[in-house]
């Protein structure tokens, strides 16, 4: 039964639960049809930004496994390059002028997640990750995401370590100085 339920988890992890039955025959999860992606449930199952509840269970997953691969629980400024510091903070005003304070918080979480890391990260010089997740938590109340929490993070990461040479995507990354 214990094996199951790990099928049962792992399952869910690619399959929206409009798109998968349970086959008690074969004691194992069949899919249905559509599998969800970001944008295109088509059974409408989507969460407060919009995106299919699966797709977003998966981004948390996916990036919170990310960064516990790194296996560090902090994030630290280079103390010694003025000019990365510099980048951060211009990035840090590019992050606090696409929050636009009439869209919903929760439609705007990646963004948020990343301003308010940054911002802590400059003004304290590092940065607990475990600790200021359990605050944002707290903070953000149900607009709040692991998911781009944890990718906010991996992104802050790496452009405090090489700059943001590890970005994927449509990303802005920092400014040459």
């Amino acid at each position: 039964m214990n094996g199951l339920k790990e099928k049962q988890e792992e399952f869910k992890k690619k399959y929206c639960s409009s798109c998968f039955r349970f086959d008690p025959q074969k004691k194992d999860y069949r899919e249905k049809g559509h599998r969800g992606d970001a944008n295109d449930c088509k059974h409408h199952i989507t969460d407060a930004a919009g995106q299919c509840w699966n797709y977003h269970e998966r981004k948390t997953a996916e990036a919170e496994l990310t960064w516990l691969k790194k296996e560090k629980s902090i994030i630290e400024l280079p103390k010694d390059d003025p000019r990365k510091i510099e980048q951060l903070n211009l990035k840090l005003l590019e992050y606090e002028q696409r929050i636009d304070p009439y869209r919903p918080r929760a439609s705007q979480m990646d963004t948020i997640c990343k301003s308010k890391i940054l911002s802590r990260l400059l003004k304290k010089g590092s940065l607990n990750v475990y600790d200021f997740m359990i605050e944002m938590e707290k903070e953000q109340k149900d607009s709040f995401s692991r998911g781009n929490f944890f990718h906010a993070c991996n992104v802050i990461d790496d452009y405090v370590i090489t700059g943001g040479a590890n970005r994927r995507g449509k990303g802005t990354g920092l400014r040459p100085l």
